[in-house]
């Protein structure tokens, strides 16, 4: 990403609050997100992809801006987060929530879509 005006301070403020907002958002019960999920398709799968896009995003937002960190390195953060979060999800969430493979690899997924798009973007 190309660097914007935003301080260093506001980087780091956007981005802790993604990754505060993914966390709560994986390890709230199921319930929470009422019939939504069975509405559509897959939509469990598309949510964990867009979250994890969108942390990849912000993530390289911040850390290229300060450390000239690479996409692929912060997608793969992301991943190891999605999947701390799922090993989480399965050993102390709520009863309605599971460690998922599945989840796990929607996660890496949209991280790695989105850092694609990033070198492709600043190519």
């Amino acid at each position: 990403m190309r660097p914007s005006n935003a301080s260093p301070r506001a980087r780091a403020i956007v981005c802790a609050l993604s990754t505060l907002a993914v966390g709560v958002a994986s390890l709230m019960p199921g319930r929470a997100f009422g019939d939504m999920p069975g509405l559509i398709p897959h939509f469990d799968k598309v949510a964990h992809a867009a979250m994890y896009g969108w942390l990849a995003l912000v993530w390289s937002w911040r850390t290229r801006a300060a450390r000239g960190i690479r996409p692929a390195a912060v997608a793969a953060l992301c991943a190891c987060y999605g999947a701390l979060l799922e090993w989480m999800q399965g050993a102390l969430g709520p009863a309605d929530r599971a460690f998922s493979l599945g989840d796990m690899g929607a996660n890496a997924a949209g991280a790695a879509a989105a850092a694609l798009w990033l070198h492709l973007r600043a190519r």
